[in-house]
């Protein structure tokens, strides 16, 4: 009963205190407020999106993980590129894309 309550704790605390992969709802809001702001196009969605885990930004108390993503973006007029995200996630939880291109 021990080990698969102190399984679950470690679980819990890896998931909440973790690296929190960016999914694509978060990256395609993000997207659009780093890049798309000042555009008539926004980002409708995300393909074949790939997240690492790259460093954080505090590593001794494993704070503000930041991550590379690659994949395909498909904007609001239909159109379709290859796109690499450079971004990180701040202390009140929020993703903020740093870089894309």
């Amino acid at each position: 009963m021990n080990k698969v309550f102190g399984a679950s704790l470690l679980a819990l605390l890896l998931v909440g205190c973790g690296k929190q992969i960016p999914n694509d709802g978060e990256l395609v809001s993000s997207i659009n407020d780093y890049q798309l702001q000042n555009s008539e196009l926004k980002a409708k969605e995300l393909r074949d999106m790939e997240c690492q885990f790259e460093y954080y930004a505090f590593p001794d108390e494993k704070k503000m993980p930041s991550y590379s993503c690659k994949g395909k973006l498909e904007l609001s007029n239909g159109e379709v590129f290859p796109v690499t995200l450079l971004g990180q996630r701040r202390m009140n939880g929020e993703l903020v894309i740093d870089s894309m291109f």
